[in-house]
Parts: C-alpha cells; sequence; structure tokens
C-alpha cells in the first residue's frame, strides 16, 4: 500500500488481462480492506475490453493516469473526455527525479482548467489528497 494510507497501487500486465485476473482485482477490492488503485491506465488501455473499467469501477477500483496523458496531442482529447465522464479518478506525475520524468502536474491541471474549469481541477485535485490523508 501506499505509505501511511490503505491505499493499494496496483500496476496491471501489459497484455490483454484474462477474466481470471480482472475477477482478482474485484476480490481485492472487495475482500482485502484496501482502495484498489490500478496505475497508469492509459498504457494499457486499449489491451483491454471496452468494459473492463466500468466493470472495475463498479467495485470501487480506482483508475489513475499520469499527467503526461494530458500532455500528448494524440491523448489529450482522450483524457479529458474519460476525466469529464469520469473514467478518471486520480491524476499522477509518475516522477521518478527532476531530470529525466520531472513533475507534470501544473501542465496537466492547465489543460484541464482550460477545458473543464478551475472548479473541476480542485475537485480532481482534492479527491486525490483525500486519498493520501
Amino acid at each position: 500500500c501506499v505509505e501511511g494510507s490503505s491505499i493499494l497501487l496496483l500496476e496491471m500486465p501489459f497484455a490483454r488481462w484474462t477474466e481470471h485476473t480482472v475477477k482478482e482485482v474485484i476480490s481485492i477490492a472487495m475482500h482485502g480492506n484496501v482502495t484498489v488503485m490500478l496505475a497508469h491506465v492509459e498504457r494499457y488501455m486499449d489491451m483491454q475490453e471496452k468494459d473492463v473499467f466500468d466493470k472495475l469501477r463498479e467495485y470501487g477500483v480506482i483508475m489513475q493516469v499520469n499527467s503526461s496523458f494530458f500532455s500528448r496531442g494524440s491523448s489529450k482529447r482522450r483524457a479529458l473526455k474519460l476525466l469529464a465522464k469520469g473514467g478518471i479518478q486520480v491524476i499522477g506525475s509518475d516522477t521518478h527525479n527532476i531530470t529525466s520524468r520531472p513533475p507534470t502536474l501544473d501542465s496537466a491541471y492547465k489543460v484541464i482548467e482550460k477545458k473543464l474549469g478551475k472548479e473541476f481541477v480542485r475537485e480532481i485535485d482534492g479527491y486525490g489528497r483525500f486519498l493520501l490523508d
């Protein structure tokens, strides 16, 4: 779990998930006394059945994407659409250091604010902070 929380940040396989895999995630979400958050969802979205993320969200699984999902032209529209529809609950920086993988949350929030408004940015940021508190 993320230190000091009951959030299980789960990185999934970079392949099409089997029905068994999805059932295991649901089982953890239902019986594991943790909140399951799938990390980097944008990385494996296109490999999955269309309804798998909706199904997981029904069981309280939280979807996290990286802020870079909002900065690339090819993915920006998709990211904003998913966010607006509730398909994304948390935005992370995927920061590993300040040189080769620096934080980019500010630029993602600017894109989101321009399209969805300041209040939307406050809500998504607030939800992430709430989960960690």
